[in-house]
């Protein structure tokens, strides 16, 4: 499990808030800038560890999708993001593959797979 664990309506109020606060990018919680790889690498270690985040400060895993979307759609309708990319069908303001790399981050953390004691 992650040792930080923030208060998780902190968390929600982050993740949605405009510009989906510390999580945006060059923000403090963006992980993308410590990643290695080209640009879409790099974009799934940050989603990645955006589920593994939501999922240690004890939020759910719908409430991170929904987050997520919501940033998405912004970023669709201000900065063209995503063009090309095939969507999810459910979160439909996300690539299919940031859906999956937030579950997958999400999935580890609950699972305890991220962190030893």
């Amino acid at each position: 499990m992650l040792k930080f664990s923030p208060d998780p309506e902190s968390v929600y109020a982050y993740a949605i808030g405009a510009p989906v606060g510390d999580f945006a990018k060059a923000g403090p919680l963006d992980a993308q800038p410590s990643a290695t790889g080209i640009a879409l690498q790099r974009a799934s270690y940050g989603n990645y560890a955006y589920g593994a985040f939501f999922a240690g400060a004890g939020l759910s895993l719908s409430d991170a999708l929904s987050a997520a979307n919501a940033y998405g759609f912004k970023q669709q309708l201000f900065g063209g993001a995503y063009k090309g990319r095939t969507m999810d069908p459910t979160y439909t303001h996300l690539p299919a593959v940031n859906v999956q790399d937030i579950i997958n981050g999400y999935m580890d953390e609950i699972q305890g797979k991220l962190c030893e004691k």
